[in-house]
């Protein structure tokens, strides 16, 4: 039987897959807080506190999600889940602060497009 491809996958099956030493391992979506640069690699922050450090750059992970998945590159080195979101602050240096308190830095470059993001996204 083929898997249907067509249309948006329910929120239970929508998965980063990672390559691993034995093959590949997949993670849900909505445990990852958010992604960081670490050199050539990329660190994976999730839910639980806990980290997974995989062998792929921010951008080569950043081309993995779907616009529906929520995942915006806020800085060089960050990529965030907005459903983590809890606070933005905009004054000189936009900072976003995320539902465990993590602070993350929004670079001035990226910022346009983040706030006009969120507005489109919540209500405000």
């Amino acid at each position: 039987m083929a898997a249907q491809t067509n249309g948006p996958l329910p929120p239970d099956l929508r998965r980063l897959a990672l390559p691993v030493q034995e093959g590949w391992t997949f993670l849900p979506l909505d445990d990852i807080r958010y992604l960081s640069a670490d050199g050539n690699y990329s660190r994976i922050h999730l839910g639980t506190g806990r980290d997974v450090l995989v062998t792929r750059t921010l951008s080569a992970l950043e081309q993995q999600f779907r616009p529906d998945d929520l995942f915006l590159r806020i800085h060089r080195s960050y990529l965030v889940n907005l459903d983590y979101l809890r606070h933005y602050h905009r004054a000189r240096q936009g900072v976003v602060v995320l539902d465990d308190g993590t602070r993350l830095p929004v670079a001035a470059g990226r910022r346009a497009v983040f706030e006009e993001l969120l507005m489109q996204l919540f209500r405000y």
